[in-house]
């Protein structure tokens, strides 16, 4: 198997945050230097419905970083990950996804599900409209376009990806939420075939 040299193992790669020293660092360190870069708005994806974004433009960008974040999440908790991409000159670009953190929700207050949206494909246009409205205005194509998506913002993204394949260089997907097709392999032949390959690891 071919090992991939990631850039944060590059030898002048910047540190990883020590866990010990995590919150001390994150509101002394992190969190002024992002303050410092962020950008923040709303655009309107469709009439009087507003969806919010977060972009951070690094120097001497060598790509620009598109995540989508997972179900119930927002760009809130991307804090570490936003400041490795700009340490490594990455711009960034993150989106709240409809019904999530400050974009607009389908339901209200007293709704039982604020998530609650009426169509999966809504995700997917609120984010083609992102990257060719915001993005691309913003941090322009000179440099390659990458995906940093998690869970449900890996299903977004792929659906995405399916019906643009070329607008991304490469797209790394944490835990997407996918049900894979195996076929004419039925589930119980496939969990069979995964129970017995861990018992011979």
């Amino acid at each position: 198997m071919k090992k991939i040299q990631l850039n944060m193992q590059r030898k002048n790669a910047y540190p990883c945050i020590e866990d010990i020293k995590y919150k001390e660092y994150m509101k002394k360190n992190v969190e002024p230097y992002l303050d410092e870069k962020k950008e923040s708005g709303f655009y309107e994806r469709t009439a009087g419905k507003y969806l919010y974004y977060e972009n951070y433009m690094a120097e001497d960008a060598v790509g620009t970083v598109i995540v989508s974040h997972g179900f119930t999440e927002c760009a809130q908790k991307y804090k570490e990950v936003i400041y490795y991409f700009l340490k490594e000159h990455y711009h960034v670009f993150l989106i709240d996804h409809r019904g999530h953190g400050r974009s607009v929700r389908e339901n209200s207050e007293n709704d039982f599900s604020l998530t609650h949206i009426n169509s999966f494909m809504d995700y997917v246009e609120d984010f083609r409209g992102f990257i060719e409205e915001i993005v691309v205005a913003k941090a322009g194509t000179a440099v390659p376009f990458y995906i940093y998506a998690h869970s449900m913002g890996g299903a977004i993204s792929i659906l995405y990806l399916e019906k643009h394949p070329d607008s991304f260089t490469k797209a790394i997907l944490s835990s997407p939420m996918l049900q894979l097709n195996f076929g004419s392999v039925k589930d119980w032949q496939v969990q069979m075939i995964v129970g017995a390959a861990r018992r011979v690891r």
